[in-house]
């Protein structure tokens, strides 16, 4: 049994709160570079830009809730030099886009580091 509350058909499960209808997650209440573990790595960005290769963020194209809010902390992110990057597949929470996302994540892996 998952330690998440249920509250009214909705489980939350930080720092994404699902929809348990549909299971496509809904925006964040509070603004996503206030939410672990985004907020560790905004107040000190100089670390993730020493040590990540690439940050690589996605989601499908009908996770309204994760695209706005990954997008923003993708640039959140890349202003302050980490080497982040979004991408979105259409489709939901499912197979076809996680595959899409994993083919261009890794390829992202084997090319040559920025300067």
């Amino acid at each position: 049994m998952s330690s998440c509350p249920r509250t009214s058909g909705v489980l939350l499960s930080p720092p994404v709160i699902k929809q348990a209808s549909t299971g496509l997650p809904l925006p964040p209440a509070a603004g996503i570079e206030t939410q672990p573990p985004w907020k560790e790595l905004l107040a000190n960005p100089a670390a993730p830009a020493r040590t990540l290769r690439l940050l690589f963020l996605g989601s499908g194209g009908q996770e309204t809730g994760m695209l706005a809010p990954g997008q923003r902390v993708v640039r959140l992110l890349r202003d302050q030099g980490v080497n982040a990057r979004w991408s979105d597949f259409p489709g939901g929470h499912v197979f076809s886009v996680w595959r899409n996302l994993l083919r261009e994540s890794v390829s992202l892996l084997f090319t040559p580091s920025r300067p």
